[in-house]
């Protein structure tokens, strides 16, 4: 939930957040996202889960750093 609340409010796209930031696809990023399964059933899927968790425990400015020098969509703007 926080990263769909989090993806919304910095209008990220999820094609960027999932190639830049979990180098995954964006079909891998939405079946996680709107499929969550329970940690014990998860084997290959669990990376992407330990990603979204750190990216979540970083300050703001370090993610709005990090989609500066990754070029996210929306951060001509800013």
């Amino acid at each position: 939930m926080l990263i769909k609340d989090w993806l919304e409010e910095t209008q990220a796209t999820q094609e960027w957040f999932a190639t830049k930031i979990l180098k995954r696809c964006r079909r891998t990023l939405n079946q996680c996202l709107n499929n969550p399964k329970d940690w014990k059933e998860l084997s290959q899927k669990r990376e992407i889960y330990v990603k979204m968790h750190n990216w979540m425990c970083l300050t703001e400015e370090q993610r709005l750093e990090i989609m500066r020098v990754y070029k996210a969509p929306n951060m001509d703007s800013q």
